[in-house]
């Protein structure tokens, strides 16, 4: 058994993080087992084991060079007073030209403004619906009227989806996903690119990896394997982008 530093291997690094990644996301897509925690034991328990213990006994270059960050006691502290916040700082607020703020949490909101700077503060189940187009959030009371209006920024637009999709979540008013919210397109339009991808790009990279083989080209057969990781990422964001 080896003890002490691993030999480094720019070659195996390299390989690792271009086309052996693209082969494993394709055994990813065809074995949802592989990779797994646990499959390694399974399929070669002496291999398993053995290098279990020869990354205890041994360390590379990156174990030299990286060295961990120490927790700060303060931050933590910090952390746990802001626990119900969204995380939002003064720049990411959503504001809009009355010069109000929108301060989000996790079960309530909180109007504020310059001449009210203690707000207002009203909770979830207090709203009706909310409503996002052309990059602005209005936000509407149980009596249908217009609480807070403001505009989503690069900054604040995740966390206002956040808030937009838990308070329309069952379903009573029109539904955007939040690609369609942040390229402000209009209500099921992010499903032509996920369809794109599923029934053209992704068949035709398929095609493209057997006929490499056929042809027995391993350059050819490369560029197929990027293509179809490049398929398999849009299907994911896209995928993602709908829920």
């Amino acid at each position: 058994m080896k003890v002490g530093m691993r030999k480094p291997s720019i070659k195996k690094s390299f390989k690792a993080r271009t086309t052996s990644q693209y082969k494993r996301a394709i055994k990813r897509s065809v074995n949802p087992f592989y990779g797994k925690r646990g499959m390694g034991f399974i399929r070669n328990p002496k291999k398993s084991i053995y290098n279990k213990i020869y990354h205890k006994t041994t360390f590379g270059l990156k174990d030299l060079i990286y060295l961990p960050k120490k927790s700060s006691h303060k931050n933590y502290v910090k952390n746990n007073s802001d626990k119900n916040d969204y995380g939002l700082n003064w720049k990411e607020l959503v504001t809009n030209e009355k010069k109000e703020y929108l301060k989000l949490y996790k079960d309530s909101i909180m109007k504020m403004s310059d001449e009210f700077f203690n707000g207002y503060k009203i909770s979830l189940d207090k709203i009706s619906h909310i409503e996002i187009d052309n990059k602005v959030i209005y936000i509407y009371d149980l009596d249908g009227n217009l609480f807070f209006h403001g505009n989503l920024t690069e900054k604040n637009q995740k966390n206002c989806y956040r808030l937009y999709k838990k308070v329309n979540k069952k379903d009573l008013y029109p539904y955007k996903s939040y690609y369609e919210v942040t390229n402000n397109l209009p209500e099921g339009k992010s499903k032509r690119p996920l369809k794109l991808f599923k029934f053209v790009n992704l068949p035709l990279s398929i095609f493209l990896i057997l006929l490499s083989q056929i042809i027995n080209s391993p350059f050819f057969s490369t560029i197929s394997l990027i293509f179809l990781a490049i398929n398999i990422y849009g299907i994911r964001i896209h995928t993602s982008s709908l829920k």
